[in-house]
């Protein structure tokens, strides 16, 4: 309300912003996005990721390294960090600053992965992620229900990807999903659905060779369900175990993990988590001896028919540097 009313100021940032967020409380899939869009713009410019760096433990600008701890930089950064090493991956809490700190690496297009309600700043464009299976128009505002905006702010964006797309539906099952809200459709809508890889070691970086007997999956993301469904259709999967959103691993939670998985017994067992709770694993010495893999995910189009989420970005980009000039 106060920055609706002018109470507080709103201001761009010295580079071009792609902001990338959602209405809800998460599990929408906005650290994959912001890999998809960071692998393809990557080819063409010079971008970086700006992220608040939600659950860190500094405090401030912060660049990225590889070799971070997840305390000291926030887990979903250092993952794209790990993914794309040359690209600039910076830590803020204020985003503006964070968009002057990364002035000096020549960007020229920043991707926000988590911004679209940090109205301190003002984007260029906004990409506006909606979950298929609990869209903002079916949900209320907290505490009645998982919204952190209100549901009107979806006007805002430039372009509305849903994620999470189950396997399997067809045309005819997103043109009725998106008949549910038409207004949506004025537009551009793009559908997602979630590619898994093969699992990885979190301490090898050697992919899987083997079929596991048995499987412990743990999980700290928004909606771990998806994972495990996964998991279940792929593996014989035997124990489940689910932390909070960017949880901070304990030594009792390691020990008590452990513990359950030696129940396990013979045979060639293994724990499978995700990629965004590998960058909290990682520095865990003592697992390192055992079998602890992470799978990572993307989002692939689906249903896509006229021009590609490619293109309608590439245009939306082009618009801004136009309306730049012009104002120059």
């Amino acid at each position: 309300m106060a920055y609706n009313k002018g109470w507080l100021s709103s201001k761009k940032a010295p580079i071009p912003t792609i902001v990338i967020g959602n209405l809800s409380l998460g599990g929408t899939g906005k650290t994959p996005v912001a890999a998809m869009i960071l692998d393809y713009l990557s080819r063409k410019y010079r971008v970086a990721l700006l992220s608040r760096g939600y659950g860190r433990t500094s405090k401030g600008v912060r660049w990225v390294e590889m070799e971070d701890d997840a305390d000291d930089s926030g887990d979903e950064p250092l993952l794209i960090k790990n993914r794309f090493p040359s690209l600039p991956v910076v830590v803020a809490e204020d985003r503006l600053k964070g968009a002057q700190e990364l002035m000096s690496s020549q960007t020229e297009w920043l991707v926000l992965d988590d911004a679209f309600q940090h109205r301190k700043l003002i984007p260029d464009i906004s990409i506006l992620l909606v979950d298929y299976n609990k869209p903002f128009f079916q949900d209320h505002v907290l505490p009645a229900g998982t919204l952190r905006d209100t549901p009107n702010r979806w006007k805002t964006a430039d372009m509305v990807f849903i994620t999470k797309v189950p396997e399997g539906v067809d045309e005819t099952q997103l043109r009725h999903w998106l008949s549910k809200f038409p207004d949506l459709a004025s537009k551009p809508v793009f559908f997602f659905g979630v590619e898994y890889a093969h699992p990885v070691g979190v301490f090898t970086g050697n992919t899987l060779n083997f079929n596991p007997d048995s499987v412990m999956a743990v999980c700290g993301v928004a909606k771990p369900d998806y994972f495990f469904r996964y998991l279940k259709t792929k593996y014989s999967l035997k124990k489940t175990k689910t932390y909070p959103d960017h949880h901070r691993f304990r030594p009792e939670d390691m020990s008590f993990l452990q513990k359950e998985f030696s129940t396990f017994g013979e045979g060639e067992n293994a724990i499978f988590t995700t990629e965004k709770d590998a960058m909290r694993w990682r520095n865990w010495k003592a697992w390192k001896e055992l079998p602890v893999f992470y799978i990572p995910i993307r989002f692939v189009a689906i249903g896509e028919k006229g021009k590609s989420w490619q293109e309608t970005l590439e245009g939306l980009m082009k618009k801004h540097k136009s309306s730049e000039r012009k104002s120059k």
